[in-house]
């Protein structure tokens, strides 16, 4: 059996946490980032079709072109 002094010293080593942190906050911020992206360009292209729109249709006053 493993005694309590064994187990702690074995679990209890910390090396490699910063850089699992490191790499856990690194594919955080990359998942955020292309959800906030992906949300963005969507609404800018909704956006743009909506304007297109506006601007491409028909209006009832003459044009002149000078």
């Amino acid at each position: 059996m493993i005694d309590k002094n064994e187990f702690d010293q074995k679990f209890s080593d910390e090396r490699g946490q910063t850089f699992l942190e490191f790499l856990l906050l690194i594919a955080i911020m990359i998942t955020l980032s292309y959800i906030m992206i992906r949300g963005v360009n969507g609404q800018v292209a909704e956006r743009w079709t909506i304007l297109i729109k506006i601007i491409a249709a028909p209006t009832p006053s003459n044009i002149q072109v000078l």
